[in-house]
């Protein structure tokens, strides 16, 4: 972590177990020994991903007892999304192709592709970052190049044969991107570590131009012009290298980029310190030399074209996370600097402003060619629209896309209906806050009544005509009802009910409404085995519970036309219904319309105090427990608390079983 002084400071707050440094002893099976790492925006909010591939590893674990096992590392490319909080959850994740590689995977570890190097960009410039992955194989077989497109919405569609073609190399090992040829797109070049002969386009490491729209050919030394050896690098760096025995780090790894912002691209030249002694007069080692390409003079403005900021989204009246920027070139594609350029957005509608109240920007380029607008904030109306850049001589204009969002929906409370704010799977939830509800639904609510998957025997994620969802932990829950607070008296506050689904996870997790195409910030929720809870007769605090008859239990004052209580009666055996037991002996199918199924071992219930025997516990609709209980015959006249202890978990204290004589 940089403090912005230089320092750094080393922690892992923040990273999932899967990435996050730990003991051997301490991993679980199975765990992914990463290869290879990459970072970089791949849902356009400004925050950076980490991605990972596995290396083929059979590592060697200890675990507490002090004894060893060689452990298969589960090989796979994952994507952990960056979280407003700083913290990382996985994202997405798929298997090693087999069908890139051709090498079935060996169970001992000694055989199969493993990772060594993951770049992160925009390929075919459709404006989301795409993944390039060079997976090695080791013992002087093929390595293999694996091009994964960014679908959004954190899916990615391998396109190596499509887009890419088959490429092996037998000794690339790392990938380096970069405008290789000045188009404005980036190529890129397979890199091998500690080559004898450093050059920047052989054979042996080739370069790949792209055509802007993903397509990576490859381009052969003599198309190129001049290959640097490392003997060019010698005569052309001087003191302090005079002889090559003196500069050993020539095989090391030369890397292109513009290292002063001068809009060409220089030779940066990496010393690992092998069989390396300073040459006379320098003290200690020289990590890095650098050859600084000369820019020729900047020509007349001819293009302008966008090159920072370009497809970017965020709330209503909040700041856009990026500067725009538009990069200025001759008729040369050489940068050209000092030139005025014009940020212009719409003036009604669905747009913003750049400072105060101001619909127009100018900046200047730089060196490098680059002109950055001041900050760009959204104004209040909601949808799409452009911004453009202009400069003075040229007839074309730079285009940005911007869509302002509406404000998220903010979560505040996640609790078990008739429960605490632990939950457990397939239970039955109450999610409130502000804004979570768009407007539009009746004053009494919304519920699924009228869902169309029903029909095919499966419960609805969402609500038709209702654009809201939920994630509990990454994963679909089940929306049964939605209230609005502006739109009914019902509602204190906005309003979701969910079952959620069915995830053996322990532990906290995030819980995520997402509404009108915006998702909140994950709200965490402990995830627990069981979280009893007992839903209640109105706004009593009695428990719903029937009689064998089906008539309702409770006092007689509480009855109305239609709904006839009546208190329980000692030795009478009632069924009262709960929420948050977790998961019967029979197997749920997620998302079924259907369920039913006894509980492992009965809850523990106590009735004023008193044990009571448990005749039958288990569930009978998606997310609803029954539960027979015998009220005790020693129990006076009276309202008697309800306990209940299940898989070591107890219900919240409350609820109340109406007794008479």
């Amino acid at each position: 972590m940089n403090d912005g002084k230089g320092r750094f400071t080393e922690t892992v707050r923040g990273l999932p177990p899967e990435m996050a440094w730990t003991p051997a002893w301490k991993f679980n099976v199975p765990f992914q020994s990463v290869g290879a790492v990459g970072a970089g925006d791949l849902d356009g909010d400004g925050m950076p991903e980490i991605a990972t591939a596995s290396y083929n590893s059979g590592d060697w674990v200890v675990d507490v007892d002090g004894k060893g096992a060689s452990l298969l590392s589960e090989r796979t490319i994952r994507v952990f999304r960056a979280n407003p909080d700083g913290a990382y959850t996985e994202a997405w994740r798929s298997r090693i192709p087999n069908e890139i590689a051709g090498i079935p995977y060996l169970g001992d570890g000694s055989g199969g592709l493993g990772a060594a190097s993951i770049q992160i960009a925009d390929l075919d410039q459709d404006g989301r970052s795409d993944m390039l992955v060079l997976w090695e194989n080791g013992g002087g077989r093929p390595n293999f190049v694996e091009f994964l497109k960014n679908q959004g919405n954190f899916q990615f569609a391998d396109m190596t044969q499509r887009q890419f073609g088959t490429y092996q190399s037998r000794t690339a090992n790392m990938i380096q991107l970069n405008d290789s040829n000045g188009d404005g797109i980036p190529d890129f070049q397979l890199r091998e570590a500690n080559l004898e002969t450093a050059a920047l386009a052989t054979a042996r490491t080739p370069l790949f131009l792209n055509d802007g729209a993903g397509h990576l050919l490859p381009l052969k030394p003599g198309d190129s012009g001049r290959s640097w050896t490392s003997g060019d690098m010698v005569a052309a760096l001087g003191p302090p290298c005079p002889r090559l025995a003196d500069c050993v780090w020539v095989r090391s790894m030369p890397m292109m980029f513009d290292l002063n912002s001068d809009g060409v691209r220089d030779l940066v030249l990496i010393d690992h310190g092998m069989q390396y002694s300073p040459p006379p007069g320098v003290q200690g080692t020289v990590d890095v030399y650098t050859l600084l390409a000369q820019p020729p003079p900047a020509a007349i403005p001819s293009a302008i074209a966008p090159t920072g900021g370009i497809r970017q989204r965020a709330s209503i009246n909040t700041a856009f996370f990026a500067r725009l920027q538009a990069t200025v070139r001759d008729s040369a594609r050489r940068a050209v600097p000092n030139v005025a350029v014009t940020f212009r957005a719409p003036t009604a509608g669905a747009s913003g402003v750049f400072a105060g109240t101001a619909t127009v920007a100018t900046a200047v380029t730089n060196a490098a060619g680059i002109a950055t607008s001041p900050i760009f904030s959204a104004n209040g109306l909601t949808g799409p629209y452009q911004i453009l850049a202009e400069a003075s001589g040229i007839n074309v204009r730079a285009s940005f896309s911007l869509t302002n969002l509406p404000s998220p929906p903010i979560i505040s409370a996640v609790n078990v209906a008739g429960g605490g704010s632990d939950i457990a799977q397939n239970s039955w939830v109450e999610i409130r806050s502000t804004n979570l509800v768009p407007a539009g639904i009746p004053a009494s609510g919304l519920d699924w009544s009228g869902a169309p998957e029903f029909t095919s025997g499966h419960l609805p994620e969402s609500l038709p005509g209702l654009p809201v969802t939920v994630t509990v932990n990454g994963r679909p829950a089940y929306v049964y009802f939605v209230c609005r607070a502006a739109a009914s008296s019902q509602c204190a506050m906005d309003q979701i009910n969910v079952l959620t689904p069915l995830d053996d996870t322990l532990g906290v997790v995030p819980a995520v409404v997402r509404a009108g195409g915006v998702s909140s910030e994950p709200f965490l929720v402990n995830l627990r085995a069981a979280a009893p809870g007992f839903p209640l007769v109105g706004g009593t605090r009695y428990l719903v519970a029937t009689h064998a008859d089906y008539s309702l239990v409770g006092p007689s004052s509480l009855s109305t036309p239609g709904y006839h209580f009546a208190p329980a009666s000692p030795g009478e055996i009632i069924t009262i219904y709960g929420f948050g037991f977790g998961l019967p002996t029979a197997a749920l199918t997620p998302g079924s319309s259907s369920q039913s199924g006894a509980l492992p071992i009965p809850p523990a219930v106590e009735i004023g105090g008193v044990p009571v025997p448990v005749i039958f516990a288990g569930v009978v609709s998606p997310g609803l427990y029954q539960l027979n209980v015998r009220v005790p015959d020693t129990l006076q006249e009276g309202d008697h608390p309800l306990r209940c202890i299940y898989a070591g978990f107890s219900s919240a204290a409350g609820p109340l079983v109406a007794v008479g004589r």
